[in-house]
């Protein structure tokens, strides 16, 4: 098992050394998070496209192609939607910029001084029909059997899930949110993706008795295992040793992407104690509250 560390280390070591990797959508995107708003967003011709960006993106697609395939990576169904959604829209662009296309008059295209132009053109919107194609894939890939996350008992998985969205929510654990989507998406529009990932993570340690991993570009994971943690593990919990149990014995890893193709490990529950006097706990009995019937339901049988 790979110790929790500042330090990175490849993606390569990581896919090596654990058993179960969850991951999601931005994952590869550091170096290029921006890359729809700064390079697509506001084109409105294939000649304001950006080729540096266009390229970069379909770079990390193509890494993201390859470590879906991996058969110790998986995802999540709200990965899958965040990818039809970029797919979706990505699809919209390409009309837009292919209307504006059908607009120029053949004559022009031909001009010798406007044919370099021209080419220049098509391979940016080659590219970013590359992309589309891409991302469709990526989406058919995540959706294979082998590839996503399906727990055994839906029902446990939905309450469990309710619990880390509401522990989250009280906590204001997401405050990486905003800057996610940038353009592809409003904030009051919050599918909830990274909620699912750690309530997956946990379901696999809690339920199935399986060590795992998240592997992700987005700082609020971390907060939000953070947080359900402390809540799951304190008194107000009547399996609050059943649960700390399982966290060591089977613990969730949280590698934070950190460069090109490497990642930081900064939470590891088998290390985690809770943390009495965390600011945070002073919204634990809020959140018993909230959650108390979700736990019944969990835990009854």
């Amino acid at each position: 098992m790979i110790e929790r560390t500042s330090e990175s280390i490849s993606f390569e070591t990581i896919i090596n050394q654990e058993p179960l990797i969850l991951i999601d959508s931005g994952i590869y995107a550091k170096s290029n998070e921006d890359w729809y708003e700064d390079g697509i967003y506001e084109a409105k011709r294939y000649s304001q496209l950006d080729t540096e960006i266009l390229y970069s993106a379909l770079l990390r697609l193509e890494k993201l192609e390859n470590l879906l395939l991996e058969p110790n990576v998986k995802t999540i169904p709200k990965v899958i939607d965040e990818f039809i959604y970029i797919r979706d829209k990505l699809k919209e662009k390409l009309r837009n910029l292919n209307a504006h296309e059908k607009g120029i008059p053949k004559k022009y295209k031909d001009e010798p001084k406007l044919k370099e132009c021209h080419e220049a053109v098509e391979y940016k919107k080659r590219i970013l029909e590359d992309i589309c194609f891409l991302f469709h894939n990526v989406q058919r890939i995540a959706k294979r059997s082998e590839s996503l996350f399906i727990p055994q008992d839906k029902i446990k998985f939905y309450h469990l899930e309710k619990i880390v969205i509401a522990t989250a929510e009280i906590t204001e654990a997401k405050i990486d949110f905003s800057s996610r989507y940038h353009s592809f998406r409003k904030k009051e529009e919050d599918l909830h993706t990274d909620e699912q990932l750690v309530a997956a993570a946990l379901y696999l340690s809690i339920f199935d008795n399986l060590r795992s991993c998240i592997l992700t570009s987005d700082s609020d994971i971390q907060r939000i295992l953070k947080r359900t943690y402390n809540y799951l593990t304190s008194s107000l919990v009547s399996s609050n040793g059943q649960i700390a149990r399982a966290l060591k014995e089977n613990p969730i890893n949280v590698y934070f992407e950190t460069g090109p193709e490497t990642a930081g490990c900064r939470v590891d529950t088998c290390r985690l104690v809770t943390n009495k006097f965390d600011f945070y706990n002073y919204h634990l009995k809020e959140i018993h509250d909230q959650n108390n019937g979700e736990l019944k339901a969990i835990f009854s049988n």
